[in-house]
């Protein structure tokens, strides 16, 4: 994307920061000079460009560098963070036939080292024997994967066309009111596309971005302060995030943005008048998210807003073909952002990506209806896929995980909501095996062998059996009332 040259090469620009890493500061001239080091580094290494460039490590300078040091390059980029299980990680480096690893010492290759690819410890790699020439991501190539839940027990990669996120950013930057004063904060996995928006929609712009200890995200009061600290002013959180931020003021503050789960009241009557407050829609399959709007304490319609331009939305029934306005149905997203399917999934992507009166849409699988005006109401989802704390799970993952650990008989995921609190909690009912001593922690840590951390149940209830509803499925309803 030639408008990241042209950010990075301007004279301008150059003693400006941006990034600020765990208190230390990079100018875009540092960030420059950088670039063009991973980017004459892959340059020697000579890959096949058709090929990903796989980026494994946490947000930060670095992580910033190689990301588009890759896409100098010519190159797509993979994000993988490193605190995800071995397994998971060798799934997508092998899935996505990535050309090499970028990655540092924070990375643990013990099991991937056996994949056929390439690792580079960028921060020990000599220096290029000769400076690179800065390339550019063409419109219609991708310019990253990225790899979310999958029903089988497998991840699923999502390519996504540089064309499409160019219109997400200059789209969004408008909308958001993003300028070269702008200053973002990075709390989000790199595996998660929040990522993309929170690098991508910064730079884009000639901004800065502040990146934080993981322990400093974790810890609500700790980033608050990190946030006034830093003069904040563009911040996207999950509505589970923002939940842990203290109730104070954050004077720099000017644009908000609520996405992945379905924003409660309780933030917008909190945000609403404090801030620009903004709800979001979308999917991973079309560039982070499709609609968005602003909320305030006066707002009242469940609304997540018209689609941006670029994009469409429209609502089908059950043979795929569109309903009149206020009719619910299945949400498809239409448009510039919408991959080209997934990676090495044919059947997958004849159901999920397809078209409709001519025009290609993604199938969300989620439930809502349109307005006269156009906006979308988000009503849920349509199967097993849930979103929890701002990440998409596949239950069926889960349970096929689960089956395969040979620790146990069967099992069944689900979602507890406690009615008081309102908190959500990942449940996996076990039927255990006669011939093996159940051991809760063991069984945890078999899946934590295969699922990041947040797919891992945070209970486990031992049941003699999995009812049955009268169509022979599970009986999820009379598995969570036995809860306490």
């Amino acid at each position: 994307m030639a408008v990241f040259h042209a950010v990075l090469t301007d004279d301008r620009r150059a003693p400006h920061a941006a990034v600020i890493d765990l208190g230390s500061e990079y100018t875009y001239l540092a960030l420059r000079r950088r670039v063009e080091h991973i980017a004459a580094i892959l340059a020697d290494e000579q890959f096949d460009a058709a090929r990903p460039v796989a980026v494994a490590m946490p947000q930060g300078f670095e992580y910033v560098a190689c990301v588009l040091g890759a896409l100098f390059a010519g190159r797509s980029f993979l994000p993988v963070d490193p605190a995800y299980p071995a397994q998971r990680i060798a799934h997508m480096l092998r899935d996505s036939n990535a050309s090499c690893v970028l990655h540092d010492s924070r990375l643990s290759i013990d099991v991937v080292q056996q994949l056929a690819v390439r690792f580079i410890d960028t921060s020990i790699a000599p220096p290029s024997t000769r400076p690179s020439a800065l390339s550019v991501v063409e419109s219609e190539q991708p310019i990253y994967l990225i790899y979310t839940s999958g029903t089988t027990g497998l991840p699923k990669g999502v390519p996504i066309l540089a064309a499409g996120l160019h219109n997400f950013l200059r789209e969004q930057g408008d909308y958001l009111e993003v300028s070269a004063q702008s200053v973002f904060a990075a709390t989000s996995s790199v595996s998660f596309d929040m990522s993309i928006w929170e690098i991508f929609l910064c730079l884009f712009h000639g901004a800065r971005i502040a990146t934080f200890a993981r322990q400093v995200i974790l810890d609500g009061r700790a980033l608050g302060e990190a946030l006034v600290q830093h003069r904040v002013t563009h911040l996207l959180m999950t509505p589970s995030m923002l939940s842990i931020l203290p109730r104070a003021d954050y004077p720099d503050l000017r644009h908000v943005v609520s996405a992945g789960e379905k924003c409660p009241t309780s933030l917008v009557e909190f945000w609403g008048d404090r801030c620009n407050f903004h709800d979001a829609y979308g999917a991973t399959e079309a560039t982070i998210y499709s609609t968005v709007t602003r909320k305030t304490v006066e707002t009242t319609a469940p609304d997540v807003g018209l689609p941006m331009r670029g994009n469409d939305i429209l609502i089908t029934n059950e043979n795929g073909r569109p309903v009149p306005v206020g009719e619910v149905g299945e949400i498809c997203i239409g448009g510039v952002g919408v991959s080209p399917g997934y990676v090495n999934r044919p059947d997958l992507n004849a159901a999920k990506f397809v078209r409709i009166e001519g025009r290609a849409y993604y199938r969300t699988g989620d439930v809502g209806s349109l307005t006269v005006s156009g906006s979308l109401q988000f009503k849920g989802r349509k199967d097993k896929q849930v979103k929890l704390n701002g990440f998409r799970i596949e239950l069926e993952e889960i349970e096929s995980v689960g089956n395969r650990t040979g620790l146990i008989d069967s099992c069944h995921a689900a979602i507890h909501t406690a009615g008081t609190s309102g908190l959500s909690t990942l449940i996996l009912f076990v039927v255990t095996r006669k011939s093996i001593v159940f051991d809760q922690a063991t069984l945890k840590g078999r899946l934590g062998e295969f699922l990041p951390a947040y797919m891992v149940p945070n209970r486990i209830v031992p049941v003699a059996e999995l009812p049955m509803t009268v169509n022979g499925k599970v009986d999820s309803a009379a598995l969570l009332s036995t809860l306490s």
